[in-house]
């Protein structure tokens, strides 16, 4: 991974939402990959109860094949 940035952080009523991008490159693979993601997050006293994480892959994909 070359960059990870949060674009957007939500507090929600069960936990937060964050959303953002990272750009990074497979060993050995000429192309970099750009891809967006959202992690949900629901909290409970203070500790993450359940963590989902949504991505645009098909980037990452291209990166991998080339």
């Amino acid at each position: 991974m070359e960059e990870f940035e949060v674009q957007s952080l939500i507090g929600t009523e069960r936990g937060a939402l964050a959303e953002g991008r990272e750009r990074g490159r497979f060993t050995g693979r000429p192309l970099a990959y750009e891809m967006r993601w959202c992690h949900v997050l629901e909290v409970d006293e203070g500790r993450i109860t359940r963590f989902t994480d949504h991505l645009d892959t098909a980037p990452m994909i291209a990166a991998w094949r080339s």
